[in-house]
């Protein structure tokens, strides 16, 4: 009995393995989303009075700053770590050393901004290149290349991610289960941000008018989704339809509330599938193209690396600059949305062909 329970393990960790064109591709798609979209500061923070400093109970801010904020040249240090370690991520340089770097400093950057107590779920995207640090990402489109096998590391995201999905289905349970038709966590969600003016939905029309049942219908749903998500991590093909729903979740939870996780997005992206990769897979090069491709791509990281790193007025021009480049090519308010729909777009083409590819065995 117990080895067959060692088997079925066995075999259903090297089933999230991913082949190495594919997963060094989820390496670029988040060092770029993390640079263009999300590269926390907190330098802003040594404005604040230490008077409001309320770190969590539980976190490195308290347990290393108990008495207030950080000096500025610390936080903007941990700026440029992180400018750095993202830069080196997304060219394939210590991909294992980068990433787990990366995963710290965001994690103590984000703990002095949550020292005003509003915190922000973005654990599970923090956490990927720690995780993915120990999988094969790195082994292709790399400078420095790896020769990792990392299926495990891919299993403990999903592991992480169907958890997470878990804890929070079942914090709502207990008021959202109540059977209780004059009380809908889904309406009373939708009615603070109506209320409050934070959100206007396209679907307000048709939200209005909807029976009671059908918002306790929406309660229900969203519960089994959230709570089954950690069940469907048992098999492989059941966590890529939970995938491609949670794709879908996110985007009609913005449309209906404002409430948008465009870097989950990026997070689902480690369990799609690439059935056709031939034009970046051809390693049919001589080497003095290979060694004038591998000097570019030094130079580039090179010249990121530098702006990350010189004084900080470079710094915010490089943060301003990138900023600058996405209002122009999405306009105002149109960001989110637009990640969350190419997502589930992707989705349905990552739904197929997963359900219908092999295990990939990459242990």
């Amino acid at each position: 009995m117990l080895k067959r329970i060692d088997i079925y393990i066995d075999r259903l960790l090297a089933s999230y393995g991913q082949p190495d064109d594919y997963a060094s591709l989820v390496r670029i798609a988040y060092a770029l989303y993390y640079l263009i979209f999300f590269w926390p500061s907190a330098v802003w923070l040594t404005s604040i009075p230490d008077l409001l400093y309320y770190p969590p109970a539980i976190s490195l801010g308290r347990f290393l700053f108990s008495d207030g904020f950080p000096s500025r040249e610390l936080l903007f240090g941990l700026f440029c770590i992180q400018g750095i370690a993202a830069v080196a991520l997304l060219f394939g340089v210590f991909t294992k050393a980068s990433g787990i770097i990366l995963c710290l400093a965001t994690t103590l950057t984000l703990n002095f901004q949550y020292s005003l107590a509003k915190i922000d779920h973005v654990f599970l995207f923090v956490v990927v290149p720690a995780v993915l640090a120990f999988s094969n990402w790195g082994n292709r489109f790399a400078l420095l290349p790896s020769k990792q096998k990392g299926a495990r590391a891919f299993a403990l995201l999903a592991l992480f991610i169907g958890f997470g999905y878990f804890t929070a289905g079942l914090a709502k349970a207990p008021n959202w289960l109540d059977l209780d038709l004059s009380t809908c966590g889904v309406r009373a969600w939708w009615i603070d941000k109506n209320v409050s003016g934070t959100n206007e939905s396209i679907l307000d029309p048709l939200l209005r008018t909807l029976p009671t049942w059908g918002w306790e219908a929406l309660d229900l749903s969203a519960l089994v989704f959230e709570i089954g998500f950690l069940v469907a991590f048992f098999w492989r093909k059941a966590f890529c339809v939970f995938v491609f729903v949670a794709l879908f979740f996110h985007l009609i939870n913005y449309v209906m509330l404002g409430i948008g996780f465009p870097f989950m997005t990026v997070v689902f992206a480690a369990f799609g599938c690439a059935q056709s990769l031939a034009f970046l897979t051809n390693r049919e090069t001589n080497n003095e193209s290979r060694k004038a491709k591998s000097l570019a791509g030094w130079l580039v990281f090179a010249l990121l690396a530098l702006a990350c790193v010189v004084p900080i007025g470079t710094t915010t021009y490089l943060r301003k600059s990138i900023s600058a480049v996405v209002t122009f090519i999405f306009p105002p308010n149109t960001v989110t949305p637009s990640i969350l729909a190419v997502g589930c777009c992707v989705g349905v083409w990552m739904v197929a062909s997963q359900l219908s590819r092999p295990p990939c065995n990459n242990e």
